[in-house]
């Protein structure tokens, strides 16, 4: 599990706001968020191949959490930077 932040300082309630199909994604989202200021959470949706001794596995999707306060702000830049990606442009 990678964690930019738990439950905030405010020890606040976590709520979903993206879902992530792999690992990179998540990160992917997870930095977008950080760059605006804003703490997440990505937690895997599957299981762990080596924490239950099956070996590797292939990696699963995640879901990304923000705290509760924070969930219009994450929503609002997500979906400014996804518009961005599908139009092509990139930020200078």
């Amino acid at each position: 599990m990678n964690t930019g932040d738990r439950s905030g300082s405010s020890g606040g309630r976590l709520v979903e706001v993206a879902f992530a199909r792999d690992p990179g994604e998540g990160m992917m989202i997870q930095s977008l968020l950080r760059a605006a200021g804003i703490r997440s959470l990505l937690k895997p949706t599957g299981i762990n191949g080596p924490l239950i001794g099956e070996g590797l596995l292939p990696p699963g999707s995640e879901r990304v959490f923000v705290r509760a306060d924070q969930v219009d702000a994450a929503r609002l830049h997500g979906d400014a930077e996804l518009g961005r990606l599908r139009q092509g442009k990139h930020r200078p």
